[in-house]
């Protein structure tokens, strides 16, 4: 089944002035966008260090590539020989995501688009992904979609609240979480954000 990309009822989409709107996905990717969906997007048959070299060649050669490949799997944590040879479709699913975030690293991409990249992980695991995002967002800006509210209070420096198909708020993590109307429909009364420190 062929899927058709939705088209704006509004408003536009620009990237460094350009508008988006009506090209094809792999010249917005050449343009510098990457996107991450919830379910990773690897290759399972191939080893760890495969999965992250293949993404960095498109950007890099030579001492560089092999830099760059070394930096990304120290990153994520793959960087001994038995962890980086690994086959990826025998990793766990949070592996899986980290394999897929060192792959983002390595491209270096203008904006980085992330569908959930915690969901189904543990608490643990979530706040190592919060440090490898945080190292991408260095030089990357990044956009996320998630319902985990801890890790977007750990992580985000800019939180807009849908309800409803609508933007119900926009504004940073702390002026959220005290909005009256975040607080009924989200979070209840007795929520409160856990600090920066946790993720050290």
């Amino acid at each position: 089944m062929r899927h058709h990309p939705l088209k704006p009822g509004s408003g536009e989409i620009r990237l460094g002035g350009r508008n988006l709107e009506g090209l094809p996905p792999h010249r917005i990717a050449r343009m510098g966008v990457a996107i991450k969906n919830q379910i990773p997007s690897v290759y399972g048959g191939l080893s760890v260090r495969e999965n992250v070299w293949l993404a960095a060649r498109r950007a890099h050669h030579g001492r560089a590539l092999e830099t760059m490949v070394a930096r990304a799997l120290a990153e994520i944590d793959f960087d001994t020989e038995d962890r980086a040879s690994a086959k990826v479709d025998a990793l766990s699913h949070a592996h899986r995501q980290w394999v897929e975030l060192g792959m983002l690293l390595v491209t270096e991409p203008k904006l980085a688009l992330l569908d959930e990249p915690t969901a189904g992980m543990t608490r643990g695991e979530m706040l190592k992904t919060v440090r490898i995002i945080q190292r991408l967002n260095e030089h990357s800006t990044i956009i996320v979609v998630e319902h985990d509210l801890e890790f977007i209070s750990l992580l985000a420096k800019r939180v807009t609240v849908l309800h409803r198909g609508r933007v119900l708020v926009e504004d940073t993590m702390e002026r959220i979480t005290q909005n009256q109307a975040v607080r009924e429909i989200y979070l209840g009364s007795q929520w409160q954000p856990p600090t920066r420190a946790s993720v050290q």
